[in-house]
């Protein structure tokens, strides 16, 4: 079953969300940053991978960061049998004025009722690392606007840094709708 864009999607308790005030990340951020047409890369994205249906739009919810990362989100919930998540990775500014990269944290998925634990990342605008693997194993990928996406194998530890330029991702598990929110994402 898809849920409607005008659904929204779910929050971890399963109740239904609505637009919320934005908590850091604004609308007005992501034409700043990543244009006017954001709405219009996440629409035609999310149909393109079968989490919308034609004539739907995706109303983003700005949920609050995650623990340890530093992307800003746009939009998390469950979309049809998905997790759905869709970030702005941005360089940001450290406390002596300098400019650092940002990063998300390192985490792995994992979970007994699904067997095949799959993520996949989307570039919709601008350029990021990704790291897959740990210590000497860690392996560095580069996705851009042309080497757009990438699939985390099941298991695997991963995480992203931002680079130059922006980074507006979705990323998403499908066959994950079950699985609540706090179980999602495994740090060590």
């Amino acid at each position: 079953m898809r849920f409607p864009a005008e659904a929204r999607g779910f929050i971890p308790d399963g109740a239904e969300t609505k637009q919320t005030i934005p908590r850091g990340l604004t609308p007005e951020d992501l034409v700043t940053v990543v244009g006017p047409d954001y709405q219009q890369l996440v629409d035609s994205e999310a149909l393109s991978l079968g989490l919308i249906e034609e004539g739907e739009s995706l109303l983003l919810n700005f949920p609050p960061p995650h623990d340890g990362s530093d992307a800003e989100y746009a939009f998390e919930g469950i979309l049809g049998n998905a997790w759905v998540w869709i970030y702005l990775l941005r360089n940001k500014e450290a406390g002596n004025g300098e400019i650092e990269e940002a990063q998300t944290s390192e985490h792995r998925h994992l979970h007994a009722d699904v067997r095949h634990f799959a993520e996949y990342y989307r570039i919709l605008k601008g350029r990021m690392k990704m790291f897959l693997g740990k210590g000497e194993f860690k392996k560095e990928i580069v996705l851009d606007e042309e080497n757009n996406h990438l699939k985390v194998p099941p298991n695997t530890f991963h995480s992203a840094k931002s680079s130059d330029i922006p980074a507006f991702v979705l990323a998403y598990a499908p066959n994950t709708s079950h699985i609540p929110r706090e179980q999602i994402h495994l740090h060590s």
